[in-house]
């Protein structure tokens, strides 16, 4: 993240990334906001990071035609192993890959190659199991058999959830007032200060193309267990939610139609 340039006029760094870009690049490998003191030590102050943030949030991520291809190519293979992909819309803010390392404090996930937010087959995977183990309390046997075990492949394919179209990111901020207790530090007290942090969401109102198809799909038994898995996604994204602070509700999705066999 440290840069390898060094534009010391601020004016000639480019602020905002070009309407044809992968944003997963520019937020990864570039920030025009670090800066540099006497000691050539390399900072990174809330302010600046806020307004680097903003370049992200000024238009739509994304290029139209190439997601589109993207997203019809994997209905396309869904289709072609007795599977219908499902389309759910966000009614909440969603935080995808919000804990990965990243030196301005907060994470996202984008695509490698289309440069927009997305949710990765592995985790929807992880929410789909939790959703059937802790809050469904499915067979153990049912379970090892759609998700896998450490003997056998699961009956189940999850594929990376994608957006349908530009993702539109805002901004979001979080206070929290005990910085220093959170990281085992120290006790709590009135007199500590707040410390506001920046990030951004994905927004509310943005489809993703959600995935899931049977290893096998001339067995009967791997596509019953597809849908079965399919059903539990949709109940999941809907109660629990996926990516980071699920727990005051974002990340919640609901679907878009009906859930209808292949």
């Amino acid at each position: 993240m440290r840069p390898l340039y060094l534009i010391r006029q601020k004016s000639k760094r480019p602020r905002y990334q070009p309407a044809v870009s992968n944003s997963g690049l520019w937020y990864d490998k570039y920030c025009a906001t670090w800066e540099t003191s006497s000691s050539r030590r390399w900072t990174l102050d809330d302010a600046h990071r806020r307004n680097w943030l903003d370049s992200f949030v000024h238009q739509a991520l994304g290029d139209a035609r190439l997601i589109g291809e993207y997203v019809r190519r994997q209905a396309e293979l869904l289709r072609a192993r007795g599977a219908e992909p499902l389309t759910l819309c966000t009614t909440s803010r969603f935080l995808p890959g919000h804990g990965s390392d990243h030196p301005s404090g907060n994470g996202f996930a984008f695509h490698p190659t289309l440069g927009v937010p997305y949710l990765a087959g592995s985790s929807v995977k992880g929410v789909t199991r939790a959703w059937a183990e802790r809050w469904q309390s499915a067979d153990a046997a049912l379970v090892a058999r759609v998700f896998g075990s450490p003997e056998q492949t699961g009956a189940v394919i999850f594929l990376d959830a994608l957006p349908t179209a530009p993702v539109q990111l805002e901004l979001d901020v979080v206070t929290p007032h005990h910085v220093a207790y959170y990281r085992g530090a120290a006790v709590p007290a009135d007199w500590n200060t707040p410390q506001t942090t920046t990030f951004v969401a994905v927004s509310q109102a943005t489809n993703f193309q959600f995935g899931i198809m049977a290893s096998r799909p001339k067995d009967a038994q791997s596509l019953a267990d597809a849908e079965q898995a399919r059903a539990w996604l949709v109940e999941a994204l809907e109660w629990i939610g996926a990516g980071a602070r699920t727990s005051v509700g974002y990340g919640r999705f609901e679907l878009v139609g009906e859930l209808t066999s292949p």
